[in-house]
């Protein structure tokens, strides 16, 4: 298995390449954050493992996140839950946002300094006049005090969701604003009706009216907790240690493996920005 961050040539890899062997190509992080052109590897991977479910780009997906349905009856995980979401229901604050960067995409920039006219907005991070501390004095926090939370995406490459969305948001009791994707590749992997989605508004200002509607009404609050439930979710964190379930399911396919091994011939073919990347663009720019 070799980690595509750490390869710039051919010279990276042994040579020869076993007849026995199966290799596989780790791709952890976007096309748009890594953009090493990968076509000297063409003819040598067997496999590809990355964040991306789409069975073209990863024989064996390895997601920020997954969601799970589980079988129950009436129990108290069920009270447990509604205690949880009835809890969270009475929260003071509206809207938080953890930023590591100081320099945001001019997209993301103008629908936090619209939002913020219209609506609490509390920004953290180094760049900000805000701080929450270490990493578990920031999610407290959240969890304890936040409606809602900017699950907004740094980079926007196909399905690449990351912790912001399932573990910041999801695992905390917070309801996650998204941006960054279409809302279909959201939908393909998110707990139905878990999310609000920033195209789902025709202005800012659409959005920050149903902001106060839903923070004001729980029934409606509580009907985005609704799929804990049905469900819940596993996460990768800290990112990108490949838990016990990982390695099972590459054992599973090695000893599964068909005679004639699968040749990746054109890795970049697929896995560059102009294809994977600049998907999406935000619908609205006004108040």
């Amino acid at each position: 298995m070799f980690n595509a961050q750490g390869l710039s040539s051919i010279k990276d890899l042994p040579n020869p390449k076993g007849n026995t062997q199966v290799w596989i190509l780790l791709l952890l992080d976007a096309p748009q954050r890594f953009k090493s052109d990968l076509s000297f590897l063409g003819g040598l991977i067997n496999w590809t493992s990355s964040y991306n479910d789409d069975v073209v780009v990863s024989d064996i997906a390895i997601p920020y996140g997954r969601y799970h349905m589980k079988v129950t009856s009436f129990n108290m995980s069920l009270l447990s839950t509604e205690t949880t979401t009835v809890r969270s229901y009475f929260k003071r604050r509206m809207v938080a946002w953890i930023v590591s960067e100081c320099r945001l995409p001019r997209s993301q920039s103008e629908v936090i300094n619209q939002l913020q006219k219209l609506i609490p907005v509390d920004v953290f991070g180094p760049c900000r006049s805000l701080d929450c501390g270490d990493q578990d004095r920031c999610l407290e926090m959240l969890r304890s005090h936040y409606k809602f939370y900017l699950a907004f995406e740094k980079v926007s490459c196909r399905n690449y969701i990351t912790g912001e969305f399932w573990f910041v948001a999801l695992q905390h009791d917070i309801i996650p604003i998204v941006m960054g994707l279409p809302r279909e590749d959201y939908e393909k992997v998110a707990p139905p009706q878990s999310f609000i989605h920033i195209d789902d508004f025709q202005s800012i200002s659409a959005l920050a009216k149903y902001l106060y509607k839903v923070s004001n009404d729980i029934n409606l609050y509580q009907s985005y907790f609704e799929w804990k439930r049905n469900g819940f979710v596993s996460f990768r964190n800290p990112w990108p240690v490949l838990g016990d379930a990982y390695w099972c399911d590459l054992c599973f396919k090695l000893h599964n493996m068909p005679k004639r091994r699968r040749i990746r011939w054109n890795i970049h073919e697929w896995w560059n920005y102009e294809t994977q990347c600049g998907i999406y663009t935000v619908n609205h720019h006004h108040p």
